[in-house]
């Protein structure tokens, strides 16, 4: 995330930028969704751990059964989802209508190891 008012970059969630100290898109509850990352819980892959991604900053690790959320300003980001090389991307929008996504994962087996597959995308 960016700094709308010295445009440093702030990293992901800060209510305040720590370059200036100015409060951030974040900081005004009407501007912010949230992006909520579950992964079913699943016999196979189930010691597959996927590395989180949003907008190509690291932001976790998901194991099986697991839930991740994140409160952003409304906006468009890349959600990334990464294990053992393989990558899937999905562009989310946050918007006034829709400030809430919901992504639910599940983990395909491949010749060797699992792979991130998104399963649902849902706007509320």
């Amino acid at each position: 995330m960016i700094c709308l008012n010295c445009g440093k970059d702030i990293g992901m969630g800060n209510k305040f930028c720590p370059n200036c100290g100015k409060p951030t898109q974040i900081a005004n509850k009407d501007n912010v969704g949230s992006i909520i990352i579950k992964r079913e819980n699943k016999y196979v892959g189930s010691l597959v751990k996927f590395d989180v991604f949003i907008d190509d900053e690291a932001v976790g690790k998901l194991s099986n059964g697991g839930t991740l959320s994140f409160d952003m300003p409304l906006g468009s980001y890349d959600v990334k989802l990464s294990a053992a090389g393989s990558n899937v991307v999905r562009e989310v929008d946050l918007t006034e209508k829709n400030k809430i996504v919901e992504i639910t994962i599940v983990c395909k087996m491949g010749m060797v190891t699992g792979k991130p597959y998104i399963k649902s995308v849902e706007y509320k």
